[in-house]
């Protein structure tokens, strides 16, 4: 039976007890590259009516995923945010007593190990542009230099990168009965 996710809560992370003042006001006084994102946070939560929990992470989550004026954010950005909530809350983990203690920190790591960053798609090829079969063999067909028309062929039978091919030396090719092996 798995355990239940433990909850981010006040208890937790125990702001009082070595930082003084409110959760919000300890992040806000940070100063770094994560300050923009920081406020962001501190602003929903607040407009609405949540706390620094696994719940109202995920609130907002949710809300950096939806349209914004027109507009939505890109899978990168929301990562970046998602990423400058998690290490606020790691920070003022750190600054509390219980940060010694292995349990309560594994605890705050299953608890943010809960928001998933999105995937980025940032070097996929979409459908529309990869060759048909068809194109391909015109390519090969059409070609004036029968190396390059070669170098093709390869490439679509393989499936090797570009890379992968123009690295290939002749003392890789093995002769196996009637043809040969890299």
């Amino acid at each position: 039976m798995e355990r239940a996710v433990p909850e981010i809560t006040e208890e937790l992370l125990d702001t009082e007890s070595t930082l003084r003042g409110s959760f919000f006001d300890v992040i806000l006084a940070i100063n770094d590259r994560y300050s923009k994102e920081t406020e962001l946070l501190v602003r929903f939560l607040k407009s609405h009516d949540l706390g620094l929990t696994l719940g109202g992470l995920k609130a907002y989550f949710s809300c950096l995923q939806e349209e914004h004026e027109g507009k939505r954010y890109k899978a990168a950005t929301i990562n970046w945010k998602i990423n400058a909530a998690k290490s606020r809350i790691r920070y003022v983990f750190e600054n509390t007593v219980k940060s010694h203690d292995p349990v309560k920190r594994y605890q705050l790591e299953k608890a943010l190990k809960e928001i998933k960053l999105l995937k980025i798609n940032s070097g996929a090829v979409g459908k529309d542009q990869v060759l048909t079969g068809d194109e391909i063999q015109r390519l090969i067909t059409e070609c004036q230099d029968w190396t390059i028309s070669l170098m093709i062929e390869f490439l679509f039978t393989t499936g090797v990168r570009i890379s992968e091919m123009l690295s290939i030396l002749l003392s890789d090719l093995k002769r196996v009965n009637d043809h040969y092996e890299i």
